[in-house]
């Protein structure tokens, strides 16, 4: 038997939840107020057209039962408060993208494909697309998108430029290889290399792989390449490359923040949004790797290791020398004549005096500290 009351604050009305009348001991209305109770979690935790979802699966169960009516006035009061709530997650100015206007983009919506020649936008045929590479072919990809990663991501409500939301993931051997020793750590590179008119408008590109030519290619694109093939044993590898949306944590309330103006992302779209996708088999030969380089122009691993150094450069923050981790395993690092190791995804903070050197295991000079433990944030990996 319902004998709770809810009620919910929508910023315009309150919401009741009517207590509703006793209900005999039917199946149908036993699974009716089995259902009812169910919404009940729905709307405290912020899914609210989950909420009316089940509240209308409780008045299909029984639509004749004596409380039918009183669920179907709470869906339809419901559902204004759902209304209200989606606005929240509607940008006032989404970009207007490129679309998908030819017929082969059309039917492969959702792919990346794959090939040893350029795959010209509007003259692909089927068969030039191949599911097996060696490290000598060339590798070319095109990505067919909806919608441009500005608009997907606008269409969430997450209204600023949220390049760095969006990802490339690369995954080998279904996750053998995590790539800790390369300036890419975790197997993922932003869109933060692309033209903003990549971003706001196209729908189908062509990241570099291992194309003839570095011309015309995002060199963020061709390291990343390099940097993973650079690691991979000899033999053949399954690759597979994603493009999806990092979608925010769910907002907590604060003092001048209530519940119901919190955006609710993970809750309503899920930790990611996967745009694309598509794999191949990459046979890997260790003589190949430098013809790879020279065709690219792309960074060899010392050049990788070196950026990596030269980016692990502090700027003034907070007090202390904070060592930010941004490998997905932890790692140790000498600092000064102690060694400090910060969990994955994780930091720490330290104090050094002048002249401390804060280097890798391997003895690496990461960085020598020139004042007394002012303040100072190293935010780049750390990954030995």
């Amino acid at each position: 038997m319902i004998t709770s009351s809810k009620h919910i604050f929508s910023g315009i009305f309150i919401l009741f939840f009517i207590p509703i009348n006793s209900i005999s001991q039917t199946t149908d209305q036993q699974k009716q107020e089995v259902l009812y109770e169910q919404a009940t979690p729905l709307i405290e935790s912020g899914n609210y057209a989950g909420a009316v979802a089940k509240m209308q699966e409780a008045y299909d169960a029984c639509p004749t039962c004596a409380d039918a009516m009183t669920i179907k006035l709470q869906i339809d009061a419901m559902g204004q408060l759902t209304k209200l709530d989606d606005m929240k997650y509607t940008c006032s100015n989404i970009p207007t993208d490129q679309g998908v206007n030819y017929d082969f983009h059309k039917s492969n919506v959702g792919k990346i494909l794959f090939s040893k020649t350029e795959i010209v936008k509007e003259k692909e045929t089927s068969g030039m697309f191949e599911t097996s590479f060696t490290t000598a072919d060339n590798i070319y990809s095109r990505v067919y998108l909806p919608h441009s990663v500005q608009y997907e991501c606008a269409n969430m409500g997450m209204c600023f430029n949220n390049a760095s939301n969006v990802m490339y993931r690369w995954t080998v051997d279904g996750g053998s290889y995590s790539f800790s020793k390369s300036y890419y750590s975790d197997g993922t590179s932003t869109f933060n290399g692309y033209d903003q008119e990549v971003i706001d408008q196209w729908t189908t590109w062509q990241p570099g792989l291992s194309p003839s030519s570095a011309e015309g290619y995002s060199s963020s694109d061709l390291q990343f390449f390099y940097s993973m093939l650079e690691f991979l044993p000899e033999g053949k590898h399954q690759i597979k490359l994603e493009i999806y949306i990092d979608i925010p944590e769910d907002e907590e309330p604060t003092a001048s923040r209530s519940e119901q103006n919190c955006h609710k992302y993970t809750t309503k779209f899920g930790a990611e949004k996967v745009l694309a996708s598509g794999e191949f088999t990459l046979n890997v030969k260790e003589s190949d790797k430098s013809k790879v380089k020279t065709k690219t122009g792309t960074l060899s691993k010392a050049e990788l290791d070196k950026k990596n150094q030269d980016a692990f450069i502090g700027t003034m923050e907070s007090s202390g020398i904070w060592l930010i981790n941004k490998c997905s395993e932890a790692v140790t690092v000498n600092t000064g004549n102690c060694k400090t190791t910060v969990k994955g995804n994780s930091s720490t903070r330290i104090t050094l005096k002048k002249g401390s050197l804060i280097t890798t295991e391997s003895g690496v000079v990461l960085q020598e500290i020139t004042s007394d433990c002012s303040s100072t944030r190293l935010d780049v990996p750390i990954c030995n």
